[in-house]
């Protein structure tokens, strides 16, 4: 398959020159001359699922949201932004998480701390401890329903804002 998107891509480079390469069709033909081709955006690119497309039928990113993307449209998009920019996987278990998708932020643990909880169309950052009748009391710091509270979560893990300041 590489070898049909690489030359759909060179195509497109003739026709219409190489500034109407999309961000992704460049770093697919980086990954292509250094050998390294991520299987995933090579899927994507060559994806003709609607999830993948704009309501304009134009290509969406691979690795990050648009302005005005419904961020909660493709779960697995999100779910890999979300691990790529925070460079770990997220974990789960029913017990304590109800099933849902959670990444430890400045966590000692799975149960208590920071955390970004991901479950439906609900993203939230919360922080969670455990009151002396042993009952979880999570406080949401941030709820995320759109790119400009996603990003807003993204500075506030970095560290370039405060998350004791999300309220």
């Amino acid at each position: 398959m590489s070898q049909t998107l690489i030359n759909s891509i060179l195509e497109k480079i003739n026709t219409h020159g190489i500034n109407a390469l999309s961000y992704d069709e460049r770093i697919f033909l980086n990954q292509n001359s250094s050998n390294t081709i991520d299987p995933n955006l090579e899927n994507w690119l060559t994806c003709k699922d609607e999830v993948t497309f704009d309501s304009s039928s134009k290509k969406l990113l691979y690795n990050e949201f648009e302005e005005g993307e419904d961020i909660f449209e493709n779960p697995k998009k999100l779910q890999r932004i979300i691990s790529n920019l925070l460079n770990i996987k997220p974990f789960t278990n029913n017990s304590d998480w109800g099933g849902a998708l959670v990444w430890s932020l400045k966590a000692g643990n799975n149960f208590t701390g920071y955390f970004i909880y991901l479950c439906d169309n609900e993203l939230v950052l919360l922080y969670r401890i455990i009151n002396e009748g042993k009952v979880y009391v999570d406080t949401t710091l941030l709820e995320v329903i759109d790119v400009v509270t996603l990003n807003k979560l993204f500075l506030k893990v970095k560290g370039y804002e405060s998350i004791n300041d999300c309220q």
